[in-house]
């Protein structure tokens, strides 16, 4: 997992996030994008931001807490796929909001 590619302890510019996002979707194929691939990262608890966002950092107790400190076989598709379902159901519940929101007002 990309997790696994990023250094203890060393603070990452979101560019230099999204560039090792880039490179670990490319490699397995991976659908959604790197900003949606960041974000279920940090709502997970893998990536950790400065309040300001300028700044990310590994959450490495997290990591290892789920993934455990060892190699692992994870299976990227799935990975993925859960990904796409999850910006799918983000998506539909925003267009719902919207519609009520439209309806109402």
């Amino acid at each position: 997992m990309v997790a696994r590619t990023l250094e203890r302890q060393r603070p990452y510019t979101e560019q230099e996030i999204n560039e090792a996002l880039i490179a670990w979707l490319a490699s397995v194929r991976g659908t959604p994008d790197h900003v949606t691939l960041r974000r279920r990262m940090i709502d997970c608890g893998f990536l950790k931001r400065t309040p300001n966002g300028s700044r990310y950092y590994l959450n490495h107790g997290r990591v290892v807490d789920t993934l455990g400190s060892g190699p692992q076989e994870v299976d990227a598709g799935t990975v993925v796929a859960g990904i796409v379902r999850e910006r799918e159901a983000r998506k539909r519940s925003h267009l719902a909001r919207s519609e009520t929101t439209s309806a109402g007002g």
